[in-house]
């Protein structure tokens, strides 16, 4: 989960990365993107507020090209 605030408590994105999916680089490059340091100041100049992401499940469980961003 990527959480993000504007003024007030966070706002949070949420990104599910299905294991039945065919073809999920869509997925995952979004999600890469997002928490990417071009992605943060993208979602700055909207107005949002970009914090560490926040994990819910096995961290194990995640695509590896996530959770190398993630640690």
């Amino acid at each position: 989960m990527l959480a993000c605030s504007k003024q007030g408590p966070s706002v949070p994105l949420l990104f599910v990365f299905p294991t039945t999916v065919m073809n999920s680089e869509g997925d995952i490059a979004l999600a890469k993107y997002l928490i990417s340091p071009q992605g943060k100041i993208i979602l700055i100049q909207v107005g949002l507020n970009p914090v560490k992401p926040v994990i819910q499940g096995a961290l194990k469980s995640l695509p590896p090209a996530i959770r190398e961003m993630i640690r």
